[in-house]
């Protein structure tokens, strides 16, 4: 019994520590040795440890969404204050990229991947929404291509061989007229997510 418990213990070790191939030939020997009610407490148990690191990663992640979403407001609030300043354009830009943070891929140690969904976005506000996020993957965090459409000419001339390109004028603050509706979807999303957040902190055990 002494050995069982002891290869028991160092299952849950070696699951930690990652090694993959010691933790299966350990689960193997001890569910052939020991299939009893005692072993089920022990599953039972790494199961519900599992559970509760997920609640806590996913409430690290939405706490991350929440400031992430607080910080672009504070932004575009004071961009309305600073009509004129030489930074609001690069100011806007980020406050758009700042905002998209809790819709893109952020990678756990638990969960592989944390992204949030349409959930706390209001469904008047879900174009301008995608709308914002379309702009920060294809102008305002990446330079794609296909938004320049452009088009390369080559002639001869008489001082020699021209090459010119002809391509789309982007205005990286097109969406600034859209700046109070912006607004009004970044808190009524908190809203939705601090709602979400006690909800996860009432679900969270307390630490032995």
């Amino acid at each position: 019994m002494l050995i069982d418990k002891l290869l028991f213990h160092g299952l849950i070790m070696k699951k930690h520590e990652g090694d993959g191939n010691s933790s299966a030939f350990v689960l193997i020997l001890v569910t052939q040795r020991r299939p009893n009610k005692e072993l089920g407490k022990h599953t039972e148990s790494a199961c519900t440890l599992k559970e509760k690191m997920n609640l806590q990663e996913e409430y690290v992640h939405l706490v991350s969404c929440i400031g992430n979403l607080n910080e672009a407001w504070n932004i575009l609030h004071n961009v309305k204050k600073s009509h004129g300043n030489s930074l609001v354009n690069p100011a806007f830009q980020f406050a758009l990229i700042e905002y998209s943070k809790p819709y893109k891929k952020s990678y756990g140690e638990v969960k592989r991947i944390h992204k949030l969904g349409n959930e706390h976005i209001p469904s008047k506000h879900l174009d301008l929404h995608n709308k914002i996020i379309n702009a920060r993957d294809r102008v305002h965090a990446h330079s794609d291509l296909t938004v320049d459409d452009a088009k390369v000419y080559v002639s001869n001339t008489f001082y020699g061989k021209h090459v010119g390109i002809a391509k789309n004028v982007i205005y990286d603050t097109e969406m600034i007229g859209e700046i109070d509706a912006i607004i009004d979807l970044i808190e009524k999303s908190l809203d939705s997510m601090y709602i979400k957040v006690k909800q996860l902190e009432s679900a969270l055990p307390v630490n032995s």
